[in-house]
């Protein structure tokens, strides 16, 4: 009979992220350092689209699955955080 050992992973030693659930919707996407960055007229879109469209996101998404240097361009950010194009020009206006 042939015995065979295993590592047992002792679940308290894994980092499955220490940080609390934080949501991200309209009334707090401007505090992220991330957002900060982008160009004033990017983030006034998503003001205004946001109202028409909620939407709603957490720190995981904008923490680990956005790729912030090049945002603008990037598939997550852009289903992430709503977009001007994403209104017809006369509901935007």
């Amino acid at each position: 009979m042939v015995s065979k050992q295993y590592d047992v992973v002792n679940m308290e030693s894994q980092d499955f992220g220490s940080e609390a659930y934080q949501a991200i919707n309209l009334h707090n996407f401007e505090q992220l350092d991330q957002i900060q960055a982008l160009p004033d007229e990017v983030v006034y879109y998503i003001n205004v689209v946001g109202r028409v469209l909620p939407f709603k996101s957490n720190r995981y998404v904008v923490d680990h699955l956005i790729d912030w240097d090049d945002a603008l361009n990037d598939g997550m950010f852009r289903l992430t955080f709503p977009q001007k194009d994403m209104l017809a020009p006369a509901d935007f206006d």
